[in-house]
C-alpha cells in the first residue's frame, strides 16, 4: 500500500490527489495519516542522527574514555538531552561505549 501512496504523493503536482484517490481506490484519511506518518518519521530521523553526532563527538573528545552515563550528564550542560534509553541506543548504533572492566578492577 506504502507504494500507492508514495505514487499519489509523486503524482500530486500533475493531477489532483482526490482525483488519484478513487481513481486508485484509497480512502482520504488513510493516505494523508501516511503523509503525516512519513513526515513525523523524517523529522525523528534527523534529531536521532543529531544527537548521534553530538555523542560521537563527546565519545572522541573523551579519548573514548566516557561511556553512556557521562554522555548523559554531559549532554544538558551542552544545551541537548535525552533519556537514558534514547542515549542507550545511540550509543550501541554508533558504537560509542568504553571500555567496561569486570568486577570493578581498575
Amino acid at each position: 500500500m506504502s507504494a500507492i501512496y508514495t505514487f499519489i504523493d509523486a503524482e500530486k503536482t500533475t493531477h489532483d490527489v482526490a482525483f488519484l484517490r478513487r481513481l486508485l481506490n484509497v480512502a482520504r484519511s488513510s493516505f494523508y495519516a501516511w503523509r503525516f506518518a512519513a513526515k513525523a518519521g523524517a523529522a525523528r530521523k534527523a534529531a536521532d542522527d543529531a544527537l548521534a553526532h553530538e555523542i560521537t563527538v563527546l565519545h572522541i573528545a573523551s579519548r573514548k574514555t566516557h561511556g553512556v552515563p557521562r554522555i548523559h550528564a554531559e549532554l544538558p550542560r551542552l544545551g541537548g538531552g535525552s533519556t537514558a534509553n534514547t542515549l542507550n541506543g545511540s550509543c550501541a548504533s554508533t558504537a560509542s561505549r568504553a571500555p567496561t572492566v569486570a568486577n570493578g578492577a581498575p
